[in-house]
Parts: C-alpha cells; sequence; structure tokens
C-alpha cells in the first residue's frame, strides 16, 4: 500500500523538458520543494515562512507553493 503522505505534486519543467523542482503538498499543510541539484526546502505557505532557512527560495517559488490546493 503506498503511504506517501502528500496531498498534491506539480513538477516543472525548464526549456529543455527537464524537471527543474517538484512541489508536493503534504498533509500537514506544508510544501516540499525539491530542486533539480538534490536541495530540499520545506514552506509553510499559511505564513509565508520558509522552514529550511539554509535553502534559499525565491519569491516566486514561494508564491507558487502558496497556490497549491489538494483538488
Amino acid at each position: 500500500m503506498d503511504l506517501d503522505p502528500h496531498l498534491r505534486r506539480v513538477q516543472h519543467l525548464d526549456c529543455s523538458g527537464r524537471i527543474s523542482y517538484t512541489l508536493t503538498l503534504l498533509v500537514d499543510g506544508t510544501v516540499d520543494i525539491a530542486f533539480a541539484d538534490g536541495r530540499r526546502a520545506r514552506l509553510d505557505p499559511a505564513s509565508g515562512a520558509n522552514l529550511t532557512p539554509e535553502v534559499h527560495v525565491p519569491p516566486s517559488l514561494m508564491q507558487h507553493a502558496a497556490q497549491l490546493r489538494p483538488w
């Protein structure tokens, strides 16, 4: 049984068709971002907080994360 605790996953492609990052809306309301280079960040879209301050998340990516909905 797959128990991956996410509600929605969105992959963004660069102009060459490669995945540049993946946004995953988790059941606790946070968003996990997996970058193509292996870095990961977690965001709280409700407060706009980057929960992994050692990883820079551009404002445009924060906006994408805030727009994720489970449906």
